[in-house]
């Protein structure tokens, strides 16, 4: 046997135990994270909606502050919540990522979108204004802000 077909399981079993032993330690960086978010989610089941938002805001704070959780992931976990018809964790996830990304264009119009959904108009509107001030060019936003201002004058009449 040449060295090289000695050295070569034992390359593979060090590169498969540093696999496991990565992801053993993602996966104890992520269980806070993960436990806030499901607690948040039963909270927000029994309508305990402040406590619920904090547990998410908690969770979310905990995920990014280990590099496990950033912008864009946060905001695909807000779509995530609010595709599977979760809107008040949606929500709760979008206004932290607008609270920890205020400047970013994306977030507030996520956040917009979810309110809206949500039937909270009057603040879907000013997160989609923020979205266009931050964003001139976001012509979605603009197009959604004159329809859902158009149905608010139609409602009144």
């Amino acid at each position: 046997m040449t060295p090289l077909e000695r050295a070569l399981p034992l390359a593979r079993e060090a590169a498969e135990k540093y696999s496991r032993d990565q992801v053993s330690s993602l996966e104890k960086t992520a269980e806070p994270f993960t436990r806030a978010l499901e607690k948040g989610e039963s909270l927000f089941k029994e309508g305990n909606k402040e406590e619920a938002t904090r547990s998410v805001f908690d969770g979310l704070e905990g995920g990014t502050k280990a590099g496990i959780a950033d912008e864009d992931s946060i905001n695909a976990l807000g779509y995530s919540y609010l595709n599977s018809g979760k809107t008040e964790v949606a929500i709760a996830v979008l206004t932290f990522n607008v609270n920890r990304f205020p400047k970013s264009s994306n977030a507030h119009d996520s956040l917009g979108e979810a309110l809206m959904r949500a039937g909270r108009i009057d603040e879907s509107i000013l997160s989609y204004r923020k979205s266009v001030e931050l964003d001139p060019g976001n012509e979605n936003a603009k197009k959604l802000i004159e329809k859902m201002e158009k149905e608010k004058k139609a409602g009144r009449k």
